[in-house]
């Protein structure tokens, strides 16, 4: 089965690039270090919050199965790279002469191509689809990072893989916010319901509950669920789920709806210890002057 082409490099050049990147600069490198690969996983707000089996579909390098990871084509000849005595590494024009990196002429093989790899184009390694299969613990924040070892880039047959490092992304909710291990969420309650009290229905992670209003419940008041909110990893358990009021106030009232609620009002403002608020205009005549 032909190998992949190189994420539609042409030729060695492009394919170095790509290794430059990885390696920080110091030529197409068969370092004893591989550079890990990166990829990003976007979940849902439920996802991250139950925790999820992912599969990740990715790309990474690996020993080109044409030519074995040598870079020449089967049946090529081969001789000692002239530029670094067939040692594969070179000593860095410094301050410093016991500083090595890897020889790009041969890119750390030691080996001079006759003919270069068809496949690879002498580089001994393609970009090759993989797949695997993340675990996401439950409560997992936007952000975090995942590591799965041995999943990343290899350079060269006899060196171990890299490791792959996935970026968790996690949407946002229309309804909920997290606050730590806490869920918050908005919930419009009736004016007849915040004075008197009485129950509300409630969506959260686990399904809808019912909750208690009490009476005279102030807006922006705050209910909490225990135990309701997301895992915590230490010291365990879950956070809490805060269910914030929203008093709705009705938009149309009919005539005799004015009349009762004005009645009300009066009501309330000529209670004893009650001061009675200023009126609309009052407050008006306050702020010009």
């Amino acid at each position: 089965m032909r190998d992949p082409s190189p994420l539609g490099f042409e030729g060695l050049g492009g394919l170095q690039r790509l290794l430059e990147a990885l390696l920080g600069g110091f030529g197409a490198a068969r370092d004893a270090r591989a550079p890990r690969a990166q990829e990003r996983l976007r979940l849902t707000f439920e996802e991250a919050a139950r925790g999820c089996k992912k599969r990740i579909d990715y790309q990474a390098l690996d020993s080109c199965g044409h030519c074995g990871g040598t870079g020449a084509e089967p049946g090529s000849r081969t001789a000692p790279c002239t530029a670094c005595s067939g040692t594969g590494r070179v000593q860095a024009d410094s301050l410093f002469p016991t500083v090595e990196y890897s020889c790009r002429y041969c890119h750390g093989t030691g080996v001079h191509l006759h003919t270069e790899c068809t496949r690879c184009a002498g580089s001994g390694v393609t970009l090759q689809s993989r797949t695997v299969t993340l675990a996401v613990p439950a409560g997992i924040e936007n952000g975090a990072i995942r590591r799965i070892r041995q999943a990343g880039h290899r350079l060269a047959p006899t060196l171990e893989r890299g490791h792959l490092e996935v970026t968790v992304e996690v949407a946002s909710h229309p309804s909920f916010r997290r606050e730590g291990y806490h869920i918050a969420c908005k919930v419009p309650v009736s004016f007849a319901t915040a004075v008197l009290g009485g129950c509300v229905r409630v969506r959260t992670l686990d399904g809808e509950v019912t909750v208690r209003v009490p009476a005279r419940t102030q807006p922006g008041s705050t209910i909490v669920l225990h135990g309701r909110g997301l895992p915590r990893r230490f010291p365990g358990g879950r956070g809490d789920f805060l269910v914030r009021v929203n008093v709705r106030v009705p938009e149309r009232l009919t005539p005799r709806a004015r009349e009762i609620v004005e009645q009300f009002e009066r009501e309330v403002t000529n209670e004893p210890g009650i001061v009675d608020p200023p009126s609309w205009l009052g407050r008006l005549r306050g702020w010009l002057l």
